[in-house]
């Protein structure tokens, strides 16, 4: 079998692939910077539940227009923030092109060699 894809090298040296001290930094600054983001988005989500509610229970005859407007929109806030933690948007197909043997002859045998090298077995579609 020709195989398309290049020889990799011969002599890599032995440290080559190891992560540096500064690409481990950057990773744990940004892990830092999710988890502080997620901690900001979640007291902000509990702060505006918190603030609704408690306006909510306190409505009473005696209540300004403009308290029940920070209610409705505190609540208004809280559930926007808690529905988006819960519901993700599903991409649609991007109309893949779906490779035929007689189309690509190199490709597919290199991508069925690599498969059987990786120890998982070539799949065949039977249409």
């Amino acid at each position: 079998m020709e195989t398309i894809y290049p020889v990799g090298p011969t002599a890599v040296p032995a440290g080559f692939t190891r992560l540096g001290a500064s690409y481990r930094r950057r990773a744990w600054f940004a892990l830092a910077g999710l988890l502080t983001f997620l901690a900001l988005y979640l007291a902000l989500t509990a702060c505006f539940a918190m603030t609704g509610v408690t306006r909510l229970l306190a409505i009473g005859t005696r209540s300004s227009p403009l308290e029940l407007i920070v209610c409705a929109c505190s609540l208004f806030l809280a559930v926007f923030l808690v529905k988006a933690l819960f519901f993700i948007k599903k991409g649609e197909y991007a109309g893949g092109i779906e490779l035929k043997r007689a189309e690509q002859p190199p490709c597919l045998p290199f991508w069925t060699g690599l498969r059987t090298r990786l120890g998982r077995r070539a799949r065949t579609r039977s249409t």
